[in-house]
């Protein structure tokens, strides 16, 4: 009966909020909705499967059948959107979450939605104390093996040591981290080589990122943000080989941005904003983009060098 199948659909709903996704804001949302769509389908249904005598049989009969669809339509979502797609998850929760029924994941993103800090042993919230750093640990995401899009925010006095653990991720496509980065590996090109759209924001950097960036072989697009440190830049013959676009955005203190020739050879747009001391080389002015609307790099993937393109 097409009421078996929706009671499934619900009762699978409501567990998977119960055991699954309690904590997931963004997710959370979406489930309860269509849980609560299907229940009231539900109330319907056993009344109209009563009622399909008569004139109204074909259509009651139709609307039946569009239910049933509605249901199977439900667990696609818990697949896909679920055990697939986690966006806006607070990092105090990510930090008591499981990861082991996540092995599918194909893009998270963990923000601060609080300011607090979540000690799972006293299980107790307190205020983040900027005199007692935290280390922020990969450990979890690194076994998401499938993962393609990875966005981390972390709150102050949190940072990141490393992201050398990512290197287990060798399907990552597109990597956004806001906070302190301690150290950007040389061998980052092989740890992360299918990485396509990098961001590094507030990364808080002593030292040129370039001569590590470019090293990576599929790179094309590079945002780098809020750097109060990095005077220079410098980019080397044949680095960047396939960077399309390229943004600079609130690096108060630099000066100068050095391309060698052959550097950056598939360049079509430059992004520089809140730069004040910069000037943009002479070779680069013709890629500088001086509009003041935002890039929007939600995109599909398969059409990431169309998208390219059509940006600048």
């Amino acid at each position: 009966m097409v009421d078996a199948i929706v009671s499934f659909a619900v009762e699978r709903l409501g567990d998977l909020l119960i055991r699954e996704v309690t904590s997931l804001q963004g997710v959370k949302d979406e489930v309860e909705w269509l849980k609560n769509e299907l229940g009231r389908m539900q109330c319907f249904l056993q009344d109209a499967e009563e009622k399909q005598g008569g004139d109204n049989r074909q259509a009651i009969g139709k609307w039946i059948k569009d239910v049933k669809d509605v249901a199977y339509d439900a667990e696609d979502v818990i697949d896909t959107f679920i055990l697939k797609t986690l966006k806006f998850v607070d990092i105090y929760e990510w930090i008591t979450i499981n990861p082991v029924n996540l092995i599918n994941l194909r893009e998270l993103r963990i923000t601060t939605l609080s300011k607090r800090d979540f000690n799972p042993q006293k299980q107790s919230k307190t205020t983040l104390s900027e005199e007692e750093p935290k280390e922020f640990t990969w450990d979890p995401i690194a076994s998401l093996t499938n993962l393609q899009s990875l966005s981390v925010d972390l709150p102050s006095p949190m940072y990141f040591p490393s992201i050398q653990p990512l290197s287990n991720c060798q399907h990552l496509l597109q990597l956004m981290i806001y906070g302190r980065v301690e150290n950007l590996p040389e061998q980052m090109h092989e740890y992360l080589p299918n990485l396509k759209y990098l961001k590094l924001e507030n990364s808080q950097l002593m030292r040129d990122p370039m001569p590590t960036l470019e090293k990576l072989p599929n790179l094309m697009i590079l945002e780098l943000a809020s750097n109060d440190d990095l005077k220079k830049l410098i980019c080397t013959a044949n680095g960047f080989a396939q960077l399309e676009i390229l943004t600079l955005d609130q690096f108060y203190y630099l000066e100068e941005l050095e391309v060698e020739e052959e550097a950056m050879p598939m360049l079509r747009g430059l992004r520089v904003v809140c730069c004040d001391k910069f000037t943009v080389p002479e070779r680069l002015r013709s890629f500088l983009d001086s509009s003041n609307s935002d890039w929007d790099l939600d995109w599909d993937w398969a059409k990431l060098p169309r998208f390219a393109r059509m940006r600048i």
